[in-house]
């Protein structure tokens, strides 16, 4: 985990509580660039800007950290480009 999680006093989380998340997309051109995933085994950073962010990260899983695949799916406001993308970088 990152400086952020640990010290935001915007995420007074509390270990072993569910927490609702609302996100409303009120611009198109908005993006997420990460958002904090837990369960009870912890938490993990999901990264995503745009398409040049998506593939050095999914680079990253694969060369780096010896990752055998990702999951993904479509939200319907994603750059397209990220599809055309992904084979060519996997």
């Amino acid at each position: 985990m990152d400086y952020d999680f640990f010290h935001s006093q915007e995420l007074p989380l509390i270990a072993g509580n569910d927490y609702t998340v609302k996100i409303k997309a009120k611009d198109i051109n908005l993006w997420i660039s990460r958002l904090f995933l837990g369960d009870a085994d912890g938490f993990s950073i999901l990264y995503y800007q745009d398409v040049d962010s998506l593939v050095y990260w999914t680079n990253e899983a694969a060369y780096r950290w010896k990752l055998r695949g990702i999951a993904i799916w479509s939200l319907g406001q994603e750059d397209m480009r990220v599809w055309e993308a992904l084979p060519k970088q996997i």
